[in-house]
This record gives C-alpha cells, structure tokens and sequence, in this order.
C-alpha cells in the first residue's frame, strides 16, 4: 500500500523574510495573546514558560504579561522588552480532513493517514480506501488465501508487485473517478516515481479532478502548481482560488498559503485582515511558516 502524503511546494515551505512587510511591532500585539518568555537574564526562571499579553506599556516600551497558571510565578505581572518575549500559539489536535473516520474493518480505530506522530493508517493503492494499520498487520500475517487481496475492493496485495502494476491498479481506480486514487497518481507524475515519466501537467491534471471532488490535499497542490507554474503557466489568481477550497476544507498549508497570499496581494487584493484570519488558524495548528509570517508582521 502506499500512504499519500501531504506535498509542500518549495515556494511555500522556505520563509521569505524580504516578501514581508516590517518587523515586530510589539505594541499591536493584541490583548490575550499567548506568548514565551526569552532570553531574560535576571529572571532567567521564567525563560521558556507561558504567558498572556496584558497591554502594551508605551512609557516603558514593554508588554505587560500574566503568566500562566501551573508554573512557580503564576499569576504574577511582569513587563517584557520586546527582546525577551516570542509570539506562542496553541496547537489542538486537528482531525484529518481526509480519513477521521472509523476503519471500515475493525469499526473501531479512528483513522487518521497523514505521516506523523498520529499516523495509524495507510490508503490502499488498489481502491483509494483507507484501513488502520492493525487490521493490515492482521490481514498480512492471516491465512495465505486472503492476505494478499484487499478486503474492501479485492484486488492484488501481493508483496511481489511490480511498480507498474502499482500504477495500472491507481490507474484504472482513478479513471473510474477515485478522487484518492486521482490524487496520489498525481504525485507520482508529479515527483516521476513508480516507474513513472515526470509529468507535472499530468500532475496538474489529475490534481483537478481530484479537487473538484473536494480532495483537500490535491486543491492545495493544484494551488501550488499555478502558484509555481508547474505543468502549465502560472495563474495566482487560480491559485488563490484552490488555496480558499483547501483551507475552507481544513488543508492547514494552503491555509498558510491562502494568508500569505492575501499578505503579499498574490492572485487576491491585498487585505491585512483577512491574511491575519488565515495565518493565525493555520499558527495556531501548527504550521511554522505561518508563525513566522505573523511574528514578522507583529501578529497584525
């Protein structure tokens, strides 16, 4: 089987400094937020820990903090200059647009197929479907006559599979309109694995028909083939479009993308506002770009 995995277009995963208006403006730095002090030297006790964003004092040039409840200064206030403090944001677990589901097999293991911490699930490449890893294991090592046909289409698992029967299985799954399917044979055209020519207006392609069936992986590919110009020109103004549908489908890059985008007046008019909606959902899951581009602009 092969898990699809989220892509990260160079010209989203490499922080512009110079594309970024400004530096930290500390005092527009809103009341609430949470940040990390650093860098202290006679409270050298309090580097690391948590705090929320009182007011800015502009006599003393420093952000009045609380810090959090759970560490040893609790509730006490304290100013910060702005060297001794960092933007911090919370990171719920966030559910997998894709799989969060339960395995159709066990009924029981919530899935969840990105290549992470969590991962516990892989996409069968003879269908498009996802099964929890555990029942794979247990197919896998289970009676000879069962373990190499997929429980939900029937098709080859067969260790001894050639690259080539790989792709004609993904093939003929994404011809019939599997969205998966239409996705990850996308990224082998995209990347030339499998066997497969590199082929990015393939790529492009199949990206498409996957995202008009709300594939949120394959819309913020697709985004970043426009963005990029990769298998056809470059439109920001379709790439804008894509990175909205992935992140209104909970895609978190193409939601960073979507913000910078809005930042950088890319494809969309340039709207501060908006480009702060769409950084601080994706920061606030995660993504590092994201915390980067909103500490550059001082989190406005």
């Amino acid at each position: 089987q092969v898990r699809s995995g989220a892509r990260r277009s160079p010209g989203a995963s490499v922080y512009e400094p110079n594309a970024l208006e400004g530096r930290l403006n500390p005092s527009a730095i809103e009341p609430g937020s949470l940040v990390r002090v650093v860098g202290l030297k006679g409270r050298s006790d309090l580097n690391g820990l948590f705090a929320t964003a009182l007011q800015w004092d502009a006599t003393s040039q420093r952000l009045v903090v609380e810090m959090h409840q759970g560490c040893k200064a609790a509730g006490q206030k304290i100013k910060l200059k702005p060297e001794n403090f960092e933007l911090a944001h919370k990171t719920p677990v966030q559910a997998d647009p894709l799989t969060s589901h339960e395995c159709p097999i066990c009924k029981s293991t919530k899935m969840h197929t990105p290549c992470d911490e969590n991962h516990n699930a892989s996409i069968m490449t003879c269908c498009g479907q996802p099964i929890c890893n555990a029942c794979i294991l247990k197919i896998s090592t289970g009676p000879r006559h069962l373990r190499d046909l997929c429980p939900l289409c029937r098709g080859d698992m067969s260790q001894t599979r050639s690259d080539a029967a790989i792709v004609s299985q993904l093939q003929a799954s994404a011809a019939r309109g599997n969205a998966t399917c239409q996705y990850n044979l996308a990224c082998h055209y995209d990347y030339g694995r499998m066997g497969l020519k590199q082929d990015q207006a393939q790529a492009r392609r199949l990206y498409e028909l996957a995202a008009n069936q709300g594939h949120a992986r394959a819309a913020g590919n697709l985004s970043c083939s426009h963005r990029d110009g990769e298998g056809g020109p470059v439109d920001l103004e379709k790439a804008a479009h894509w990175f909205r549908v992935a992140a209104d489908l909970g895609h978190i890059p193409s939601q960073c993308n979507l913000g910078l985008a809005y930042q950088r007046g890319q494809g969309v008019t340039c709207d501060p506002d908006k480009a702060y909606k769409w950084l601080k959902m994706a920061a606030d899951a995660g993504d590092q770009l994201a915390r980067k581009a909103l500490t550059r602009s001082g989190g406005r």
